[in-house]
């Protein structure tokens, strides 16, 4: 027999680590998982800009049939500026969101004569990896004895 709402939603904090920037809440039959992958605003010789990554999980409960849901949505936005070496300006940004399921790996890292949001003064890096969101979750719901409701190809090839 599944745990109830009250159990899981009692299970779901401890899946919260201080030292990591994952964070898991639920209300009511959802859970929401949020990583805020990176925030950096850069000054580089001759340029500077931005990049912001953030990532959610939203997993919703079907407690009467043991099964949960799950979509994704990931942001992702960069902007840039630059002046090159005849004086000329340039101006730029891109920003690209996904909202669906996926298996999702990403890593970056710069330098700069300043940087904010980063490890150091002058760098920043970051990885992305799916998983590290998703495992730790779905691993405690199928331990609560819930199975993840299968899509159309699931229940025809699985």
């Amino acid at each position: 027999m599944a745990w109830t709402l009250e159990q899981i939603a009692a299970a779901i904090p401890q899946l919260n680590n201080p030292n990591e920037p994952i964070r898991y809440e639920m209300s009511g039959t959802r859970i929401v998982a949020r990583w805020d992958i990176v925030h950096v605003a850069f000054v580089a010789l001759l340029g500077a800009g931005t990049i912001d990554k953030e990532y959610t999980l939203t997993v919703d409960l079907d407690p009467e049939k043991e099964r949960y849901s799950y979509e994704e949505h990931k942001v992702d936005s960069e902007t840039h500026g630059s002046v090159s070496t005849d004086g000329t300006l340039s101006f730029g940004g891109s920003k690209s969101t996904f909202k669906g399921k996926q298996k999702s790996f990403s890593f970056g890292a710069g330098a700069g004569a300043h940087v904010s949001g980063g490890d150091t003064n002058h760098t920043y890096s970051y990885t992305f990896e799916d998983s590290r969101i998703k495992q730790p979750l779905f691993g405690l719901l199928e331990q609560a004895g819930y199975e993840q409701k299968k899509g159309l190809f699931g229940r025809l090839f699985g």
